[in-house]
């Protein structure tokens, strides 16, 4: 599954615990509390898996795989790890 497309899901998560606590919060056990933190909870979990896949997207994670440098690349990097300024990269 690509959860970059599925990110609308993040919001709408807390938008129906909101609405599930505003029609029946006083009449679950201690307010329905386990609602929100479980939404809070959920989201967080499954942001990460679309932080994934939108890093997956990009091509983050590949940067200094000589693998994954596409042809005729001119780019160098020093000892530091940072590009020099003059480096061109032509993509």
């Amino acid at each position: 599954m690509i959860w970059a497309d599925h990110a609308w899901i993040l919001p709408a998560i807390p938008a129906i615990s909101f609405v599930v606590l505003f029609l029946f919060g006083r009449k679950l056990p201690r307010g329905g509390d386990f609602i929100s933190v479980g939404a809070a909870l959920a989201v967080f979990v499954l942001f990460f898996f679309v932080l994934e896949s939108h890093l997956d997207w990009l091509g983050a994670g590949r940067v200094g795989s000589a693998a994954s440098a596409p042809t005729g690349s001119t780019s160098t990097v020093s000892s530091s790890g940072l590009a020099s300024p003059s480096t061109r990269l032509r993509w």
